[in-house]
């Protein structure tokens, strides 16, 4: 995830973050609780272990 922002800031926005020469940091996480703790009717099919499929992802960017 982290490469594909970076590239897409190269392509799109260079003037945005890095500009003035300082490191750019960048994480992502995946917000979302585990599908067997969900209610019955709540619950997605096929989503076991690691899916992120129900899940909302967050990323962060900062230049210090």
């Amino acid at each position: 995830m982290n490469h594909k922002i970076r590239t897409m800031l190269q392509d799109m926005a260079t003037e945005l973050l890095g500009a003035s020469g300082n490191p750019v940091q960048a994480d992502e996480t995946y917000v979302g609780g585990k599908n067997k703790n969900r209610h019955k009717d709540k619950k997605i099919e096929g989503c076991q272990g690691r899916s992120a499929a129900d899940k909302t992802p967050v990323v962060g960017l900062i230049e210090k």
